[in-house]
């Protein structure tokens, strides 16, 4: 029960919707899976909230798919001082076992 709970608190989140904003809108992802993506969080992510201290960050797992394929997006985001969430790391892995990069 535990699980489930902590999965929907993570998949309401505000780090959830700026990594599913963040993989959506990457150019390379849409270049890649074609336009009209969609994501969804997948089991698997991990995340860390350091109670003690204002920075915390998320590891999130997300399918994605668009017209042309799908694929698994890994998102390592931030935030620091109750600022926004900031990716600091995403790739794209597919189905073949290639895996891209999304700079910022």
């Amino acid at each position: 029960m535990i699980v489930v709970s902590g999965f929907a608190i993570v998949a309401n989140s505000d780090a959830h919707h700026a990594a599913r904003q963040y993989v959506t809108n990457h150019p390379r992802v849409i270049a890649v899976l074609g336009e009209g993506g969609e994501t969804r969080l997948r089991w698997g992510g991990r995340f860390g909230v350091k109670i003690s201290e204002p920075a915390r960050w998320m590891r999130l797992v997300l399918v994605a798919k668009g017209r042309k394929a799908t694929g698994v997006a890994t998102a390592e985001i931030s935030r620091k001082d109750n600022a926004t969430w900031t990716v600091e790391k995403a790739e794209l892995g597919l189905p073949q076992g290639d895996a891209i990069l999304l700079a910022p």
